[in-house]
């Protein structure tokens, strides 16, 4: 995607963090998301995610 100006950055940007869902946030948009307390169900598995909670244990 190309950018001619800082005010189309700033509306994708805001599309994106407002009004797009995210599948790897259980449909909700980046915004929904921040406001959840707790782990949030994802649809895809993290290895890196997996490997770093076997360290903790």
């Amino acid at each position: 995607m190309d950018f001619f100006s800082i005010k189309e950055v700033r509306e994708a940007v805001t599309f994106y963090n407002n009004e797009r869902p995210h599948m790897s946030l259980d449909g909700m948009t980046p915004a929904e998301a921040t406001l959840c307390k707790g782990e949030i169900r994802k649809m895809w598995c993290s290895y890196r995610e997996k490997a770093l909670k076997n360290l903790m244990i």
